[in-house]
């Protein structure tokens, strides 16, 4: 897992950061610099079980999560679950290339505080973190 939020110095949390995870380092690195660009502080992990670590050590200081929801290994609506088992009231985004209809068949039981759809546009998702996450801090 990788901050992108300049070089912190080691142990410095952002207050109310913004933890991006994709396993697309593209994807992830876009969704991190559109972010920042909008004044998010962010975080990212670069699969399931690096979210999970993150967000286990510092959920107090994540403001929402944007979620790949298809990644090997651990997936988005697995990393869902497990973060709310720790913080029931985490703000979580899932992101996703398919089509919607089946995204909110499949995940509609998670209680979404949103979706995004790939490829998305900064207004796109300047959008959802006003409404998902608020203004930056």
């Amino acid at each position: 897992m990788a901050e992108t939020d300049t070089d912190r110095a080691a142990g410095e949390i952002p207050a109310g950061a913004v933890l991006v995870v994709d396993d697309e380092e593209p994807v992830r690195n876009i969704a991190a610099r559109m972010l920042q660009r909008l004044g998010y502080r962010v975080a990212t992990a670069v699969d399931g079980p690096g979210g999970l670590a993150y967000f286990r050590d510092h959920a107090p200081s994540v403001r929402c999560a944007l979620i790949d929801m298809t990644m090997p290994g651990m997936s988005g609506e697995q990393l869902c679950q497990a973060m709310r088992a720790i913080d029931p009231g985490v703000r979580v985004v899932m992101m996703s290339g398919h089509a919607e209809e089946e995204l909110i068949q499949r995940i509609g039981s998670l209680q979404l505080a949103g979706l995004l759809q790939k490829p998305f546009n900064l207004d796109r998702l300047r959008a959802l973190m006003a409404q998902v996450a608020g203004p930056p801090a």
